[in-house]
């Protein structure tokens, strides 16, 4: 802080900015998200304002429900088995040391935002939440823009070509929706 304007310094203006740019700025961790829609999910079944799931067979929710689980489990443990062989951080609070492109993440940019959504799916379907399924939707529209977007952003000022490069490749939620 300059004393005599009362406005921060140069330096501490650069220092701001350079730890803007060592880590991304997003909105909240993606399980804050995924587990903060069920939570709500939970709170909004409370007023009994929606109900499907008992149209379907107990045995059906429980197998999809598992399922979804599985599903969004291997995700997040494949990715995390990707960030520990290249030694970088998987916490968005640290700064990223490589672009992990191998394993998982050369089908998808994004595998561990797809399995925790996925995940808590399947635990809304297994808790017969169907509040909670609803709250997903808002929750990956967070997700995808309050993380996704943000760490792409960030991951662009820090690589530079290269994930621009790798954006190219591979595409962000494991599908493309446009023909090459």
């Amino acid at each position: 802080m300059d004393t005599s304007t009362g406005l921060p310094s140069a330096a501490a203006t650069d220092q701001s900015q350079r730890a803007r740019d060592e880590i991304p700025s997003i909105v909240a961790t993606g399980p804050w998200i995924a587990f903060a829609a069920l939570a709500f999910g939970l709170g909004f079944d409370a007023l009994h304002a929606v109900a499907m799931f008992k149209f379907v067979a107990p045995w059906i929710c429980n197998v999809a429900g598992l399922l979804l689980i599985a599903v969004g489990g291997w995700h997040i443990g494949c990715a995390a088995v990707v960030f520990n062989r290249t030694a970088t951080p998987s916490e968005p609070w640290r700064p990223a040391r490589v672009i992990a492109a191998q394993g998982i993440y050369a089908r998808t940019r994004n595998p561990v935002c797809q399995g925790l959504l996925i995940l808590v799916l399947g635990i809304a379907i297994l808790l017969r939440s169907e509040g909670s399924m609803l709250m997903l939707m808002p929750a990956a529209m967070v997700m995808h823009y309050g993380v996704v977007l943000r760490e792409e952003s960030y991951l662009q000022r820090r690589f530079g070509e290269t994930y621009r490069q790798y954006m190219a490749a591979v595409p962000r939620y494991g599908w493309r929706l446009k023909p090459r």
